[in-house]
């Protein structure tokens, strides 16, 4: 039972197995198979013993999954109201962007393996998240309602936050400027 392949999971195994020429499965599909061991020993991990960052994960994935599939469809929007739900939500997602700094990281990007997290793109996801959460929070308390300046006030919280990430960039990116994450093209 150990062995069974799991279907819609890449894990990080340097060869997914071959499946027979025979087979009813097209091709393409043995790509995304590995087996339970494999799933098991990347979910598994010394760094969160506790599983917070992947409960955050699965929280932050019902979250979208409620937001984008069901009430965007039914109201038009995501329906945030100012709810303690919606606090919460937003809470949760900055929570989950900020637990991966329990986890080591590698210091510079992999070209050849992307999917690898690295330092710079996992401080980039840290402030993009806490961008969000500002706009949120500056739209939810308008500390400036019925002026134009409640407007304005976006345009410098967005602003600082790119001025940091920049800084990260320059920080922690690669000497070759062109092969920064947020700037290939």
């Amino acid at each position: 039972m150990e062995n069974l392949p799991i279907f819609g999971i890449v894990a990080g195994i340097e060869k997914p197995p071959r499946l027979e020429a025979n087979s009813l499965i097209p091709w393409w599909i043995g790509q995304f198979l590995c087996t339970r061991n494999a799933v098991k020993q990347k979910l598994v991990s010394k760094e969160d013993p506790q599983y917070l960052h992947k409960f955050l994960g699965g929280s932050c994935l019902l979250s979208w999954a409620y937001r984008y599939g069901y009430c965007y469809n039914k109201y038009g929007n995501l329906n945030f109201e100012g709810t303690w739900f919606d606090h919460f939500t937003m809470i949760l997602h900055m929570a989950l962007s900020s637990s991966s700094l329990i986890f080591a990281v590698l210091p510079q990007r992999l070209l050849k393996r992307p999917l690898i997290i690295y330092e710079e793109y996992r401080l980039h996801a840290i402030f993009f998240t806490y961008r969000a959460l500002t706009v949120y929070l500056l739209g939810y308390f308008m500390p400036f309602e019925g002026t134009s300046l409640n407007r304005l006030m976006h345009l410098p919280a967005v602003m600082i936050i790119h001025f940091i990430t920049d800084e990260i960039t320059r920080r922690h990116g690669p000497n070759d400027p062109t092969l920064t994450t947020v700037r290939i093209d």
